[in-house]
């Protein structure tokens, strides 16, 4: 047990899944209990050193000599154990634009962000953290302020530091040349569908599916986004599709191809044994840039395909209502997942924020640049995992959810039943 908390250990819910994400639950008291007397027990929260932080701006340059800037953030913890670190930088323009890093404590360099961290003894062990971010010139410029940062212990022990009034808010000014504030464009008459059982001789559902589909964007190039699928029973599954990589330190920065020409990409996706028979369907397509920008493309008449079959191209339809509204979320109580709908009367960037009782921040999804129309169904809606901003679940318990659309704003609550 290391340094957790001592106390008794109780075995609450168990949780069972299959390759084909058919989940059972189970919950309640299932009679394992173990009581741990922890003579290192860990009571203390890493604690930040004041006036510590800073913030500096670097020019850098790729393997190809594309100019960039590198933002680091450094930073001090109190802490006399393992510790690891999260922080984000975003422009005071432009607040749904975060850039976020890990720092560790280790030398390590992951996802085109450099980070860096050392060890020194004062007055017990003092933790020098280090993120790096990197901004191409395809990004916004202007002011970026640190806004966060948060630290926690190998036991989860966590604290957070935010700019308050005894503390001097560190800043940078960046120009950048080609700011992106466009989503990038897929083709809706040119996406093809093929589907191969992987035992024609014998058939057990085991099937794989290739879908292509075309691509372009004005500056930053297509770099990432979604495949969902639904299942004859009316499941839906996610899949991650991606733009050109060369996973090479800095030089996936930047798009080696003409961004705004049509790119044909072509994404695989295996369903596994045991699959569902019948008529399955693409529903939506979400595609985003470097620079973040998103669209996401609900197909009304969906894109259906049996095996070996190649389906007719989809077809988009949008019925707008007349006002912005946001919806209450389903399930409510909920637990883990669940879906947030909303409707908007003409296109807007959406930001959906969600709070704590206590009014603290606990996770920012931009949605991006979203057409008019109805977002309702568990395709088209926000979804929230139930976790936080560092990909942690959240405690059960009263939560708050803000839709932002244009100048549009409204607030309601969930919970968490755990």
């Amino acid at each position: 047990m290391g340094v957790s908390d001592k106390g008794h250990y109780t075995i609450t819910q168990v949780a069972s899944y299959d390759v084909n994400r058919l989940t059972r639950y189970n919950s309640g008291g299932f009679g394992l209990q173990i009581y741990i007397n922890n003579i290192d027990e860990d009571l203390y929260p890493p604690e930040y050193v004041p006036n510590s932080a800073k913030l500096s701006v670097s020019d850098a340059y790729t393997e190809r000599n594309e100019h960039f800037y590198a933002v680091t953030a450094t930073w001090q913890v109190k802490e006399d154990r393992t510790l690891s670190g999260y922080t984000y930088i975003e422009p005071e323009e432009k607040e749904d634009f975060r850039p976020g890093g890990y720092s560790y404590l280790q030398s390590d360099s992951w996802g085109g962000k450099s980070v860096r961290a050392r060890r020194v003894r004062h007055e017990g062990d003092i933790w020098t953290l280090r993120s790096t971010f990197y901004i191409p010139h395809y990004m916004p410029g202007g002011v970026y302020e640190l806004k966060h940062l948060s630290f926690k212990d190998e036991i989860n022990n966590e604290s957070a530091w935010l700019p308050n009034i005894d503390e001097q808010i560190q800043k940078v000014t960046i120009e950048t040349k080609t700011p992106d504030t466009t989503p990038p464009t897929l083709d809706v008459n040119r996406i093809t569908v093929d589907a191969e059982p992987v035992n024609p001789a014998n058939p057990n559902g085991e099937t794989l599916v290739t879908v292509a589909y075309y691509v372009k964007d004005d500056i930053s190039g297509f770099e990432r986004g979604h495949i969902a699928i639904r299942d004859p029973l009316g499941g839906e599954r996610r899949y991650d599709i991606w733009g050109p990589y060369t996973y090479n330190h800095t030089s996936e920065i930047y798009f080696q191809d003409a961004p705004n020409v049509y790119r044909k990409y072509t994404s695989s996706i295996h369903l596994p044994e045991g699959s569902s028979p019948g008529i399955w369907g693409v529903i939506a397509i979400s595609v985003t840039d470097k620079a973040r920008n998103n669209i996401y493309h609900d197909f009304t008449e969906i894109t259906r395909f049996e095996v070996t079959e190649i389906p007719a191209a989809p077809t988009v339809q949008v019925t707008l209502p007349d006002k912005n509204a946001l919806l209450a979320n389903y399930p409510n109580p909920f637990n883990p997942e669940t879906w947030i709908p909303y409707q908007l009367a003409s296109a807007a960037d959406v930001t959906l924020t969600i709070y704590a009782v206590d009014g603290k921040l606990v996770r920012t999804l931009a949605l991006g640049q979203q057409p008019g129309g109805m977002y309702q169904s568990k395709s088209r809606a926000a979804y929230w995992n139930g976790r936080n901003e560092h990909n942690e679940p959240v405690a059960s318990g009263l939560y708050f959810y803000t839709l932002t659309a244009g100048e549009f704003s409204e607030t309601r609550k969930m919970l968490i039943r755990k």
